[in-house]
């Protein structure tokens, strides 16, 4: 499998969740992850954004348990490198606030919200 494939099929997956199918989201970000193992060296960064995708869709089904543990992985899987991956501490940052809002601790989501406008800054300011 190539690059290509995994990046066309978790493209798909955020269309799909865009869309309001985070059922048929999460099947495609699965579908993904398990192509990640054929690759080398993007592996890591690529499987963390596909994982940070899949809380996403995770969080949109109401399922945040699944979600943290996606968060997690993704967390790992960013650090794995020596440093996060700026975009994808963004995207997880993000992600994590919208968990802690639907888990009804704003508090911890305006922390992470906050943690996602500093990296934003950072990566693009």
């Amino acid at each position: 499998h190539t690059v290509s494939a995994v990046v066309t099929t978790n493209t798909l997956g955020t269309l799909r969740r865009r869309q309001g199918n985070a059922d048929q989201a999460v099947v495609l970000y699965t579908a993904a992850l398990a192509l990640v193992p054929t690759l080398s060296s993007q592996a890591p960064p690529l499987a963390a954004n596909i994982h940070v995708n899949l809380a996403r869709a995770l969080v949109d089904q109401g399922k945040p348990s699944e979600a943290e543990a996606a968060l997690q992985r993704a967390s790992q899987l960013m650090d794995a490198g020596g440093r996060p991956v700026d975009v994808f501490a963004a995207a997880h940052a993000h992600a994590l606030a919208r968990l802690r809002l639907r888990e009804k601790k704003p508090a911890e989501a305006a922390v992470s919200a906050a943690h996602a406008v500093e990296v934003t800054a950072t990566v693009f300011g």
